[in-house]
């Protein structure tokens, strides 16, 4: 009896010790296929140049962030920002 159970305790030992081993193994297969949500950073302003660099009814397309922004100087010397992406597909 007493050899019985030294034989259930080893096979214990090695069915645990493979069980560690396969989670050892699977855990970063999985977080690679999974990779972890990283929140896109904000950004509330971006330089785009001198003002000298926008002549008059003139505009720029610069990226804000992950998107593209028109930057436009109108008539009367002021600075107006649109959004470059198309409403229609995102484009």
């Amino acid at each position: 009896m007493d050899d019985k159970s030294r034989r259930e305790f080893i096979d214990w030992l090695l069915g645990f010790g493979f069980v560690g081993w396969l989670g050892s193994v699977a855990y970063p297969i999985l977080r690679y296929m999974i990779p972890p949500r990283v929140p896109e950073a904000r950004v509330s302003s971006v330089k785009v140049g001198a003002v000298a660099d926008f002549p008059v009814n003139s505009g720029r397309i610069v990226k804000f962030g992950r998107s593209p922004v028109l930057v436009v100087r109108t008539e009367a010397g002021d600075f107006r920002a649109f959004s470059a992406t198309c409403t229609h597909l995102s484009c």
